[in-house]
This record gives C-alpha cells, sequence and structure tokens, in this order.
C-alpha cells in the first residue's frame, strides 16, 4: 500500500517536515531534492508489519561494503516489542 499524500511545496512545509527530509536527503544515492524526498511515495504495510528479510539482506548488503560494522545484526536494528514481522 502506497500512501498517498498531496504534494508538499517546499516553502509551506513544516520545519520539522523540512528538517526531518534534510536528514533522509543526507543518505540519498543519487542525490534527490528535498522536494522529492518529500514528495516520495513512500510503502507502508497496513498491519504495520516489517519485512525483516529485506531489513537482513540490507545490513548484509552495508557490511559487504564496509559501511556497518559486521557485528550489526538485525536484534540491533529492530526491536521486536514494538515492530511486528512481516516474515
Amino acid at each position: 500500500m502506497f500512501v498517498e499524500q498531496p504534494k508538499c511545496d517546499v516553502d509551506k512545509c513544516s520545519a520539522e517536515k523540512i528538517r526531518a527530509a534534510s536528514l533522509i536527503a543526507e543518505f540519498i544515492k543519487p542525490p534527490i531534492s528535498l522536494e522529492q524526498v518529500i514528495n516520495y511515495p513512500v510503502y507502508i504495510n497496513p498491519e504495520g508489519a516489517l519485512d525483516v528479510v529485506s531489513v537482513k539482506n540490507q545490513i548484509g548488503w552495508y557490511q559487504k561494503n564496509n559501511m556497518i560494522n559486521y557485528g550489526t545484526s538485525i536484534e540491533d536494528v529492530v526491536d521486536r516489542t514494538y515492530i511486528k514481522p512481516l516474515n
């Protein structure tokens, strides 16, 4: 399910939304504009479940590319007391 949100003009967005988008934009490669971050479609599982297998794969990718410590595990990233696993 993609959450459709009205397009946001960066000049009219709240300071909080702009701060969050700026932080996200720092980590997106190739770089995209603040407006693209703010208006990017976001997938949200209808039950709020997290694709744990995908997160594990992402951790592995970051480890292989020396971007995070090899000791990092899914348990370090996901608090299962709050997150329901999709798989």
